[in-house]
């Protein structure tokens, strides 16, 4: 297979894979009914992170309606195997999405347009709805578009194409090629198979925000995101928001002040303060006031968990 496009292409659609060959092969079907607009070059390109399943032929049997394009990136992390689809890719318009999504028919064809109704917007971002794969408790429904929001990958500014006041879902966003010239996600964020650490988009979208760049929601890019019956335990919260308690320090936005064992005292006050009250009522309060309590505790933890780590790492180098 080429290690590069052949030629230059109007849109390439990305998505970056790791040991999930049967949900990357539902993907790809859902690719089956994609509307491809008259005389718009696309390209389809799947870049292994690594992978050890039949990510592989899974992409080789693959019958999508543009031709697919299989790299494999030993370097584990989804952000470093972006940034390789990236370097590889030639597409003036980089429509990003996962392998666990089910992609709506009108998904390329709506940013395709917008792209060309909003000539001087740098990104666009989409809807992404939930598809629950097994019934949710009843405290994960209830909360599943608010505090519970970026777990089910959930995202939807409504049926008006508007401009976005800040970031978009990784799962379902657009970029002009031209707004990312110099930039590129980071290594350090980003899920690498060890922890959950997200904010990659985050910051890259922040970055393209600083230079000026402004973003568009396109109502009628939908995907549909797949929610495993793992992702509705209390046990994945805990790990994703402590995911989100890493990503602050990483990206440089934690308090430094006053420091205790290492860490800002805040961080350890919010830790045993959330963790209190959260012990007080998770078995005689409603979801709505120990769960904004748990997922305090689990980033509070992430922060400091990291914090350290960090210190430890300078004093044994």
């Amino acid at each position: 297979m080429p290690a590069a496009a052949a030629a230059p292409v109007d849109v390439t659609i990305l998505i970056c894979t790791y040991n999930r060959a049967d949900s990357l092969e539902a993907m790809l079907a859902s690719l089956a009914a994609l509307v491809i607009p008259p005389g718009l070059a696309v390209e389809l390109v799947v870049v292994d992170n690594n992978s050890t399943d039949r990510t592989r032929a899974v992409c080789e049997a693959a019958r999508t309606p543009v031709p697919l394009r299989y790299i494999f990136e030993a370097q584990q992390g989804q952000n470093p195997a972006l940034n390789r689809g990236l370097a590889e890719t030639s597409g003036r318009l980089i429509l990003f999405t996962d392998d666990d999504v089910d992609v709506d028919a009108g998904w390329l064809a709506a940013y395709g347009a917008a792209a060309a109704r909003w000539p001087a917007a740098a990104y666009f971002g989409g809807r992404t709805l939930p598809r629950w794969e097994a019934a949710p408790p009843r405290w994960f429904a209830e909360h599943s578009t608010t505090h519970l929001a970026c777990i089910e990958v959930y995202s939807d500014a409504g049926l008006e194409e508007k401009p976005l006041p800040a970031g978009v879902a990784g799962a379902n966003m657009a970029i002009r090629r031209a707004a990312l010239h110099g930039l590129a996600f980071d290594p350090a964020l980003g899920p690498d198979g060890t922890e959950t650490v997200r904010c990659g988009e985050v910051e890259l979208i922040g970055q393209i925000r600083q230079r000026g760049g402004g973003g568009m929601h396109v109502p009628g890019a939908l995907i549909h995101h797949r929610t495993p019956a793992r992702r509705m335990t209390e046990a994945y919260v805990r790990q994703w928001f402590k995911g989100d308690g890493i990503a602050e320090v990483r990206r440089q936005q934690v308090v430094r002040t006053n420091p205790w064992f290492g860490v800002s005292r805040y961080y350890w006050k919010q830790w045993a303060l959330s963790a209190l009250k959260y012990g007080c009522t998770r078995w005689l309060g409603p979801a709505s006031v120990w769960l904004p309590a748990e997922i305090d505790m689990a980033r509070a933890w992430g922060v400091i968990a990291e914090c350290r780590r960090q210190a430890a790492a300078r004093r044994a180098s």
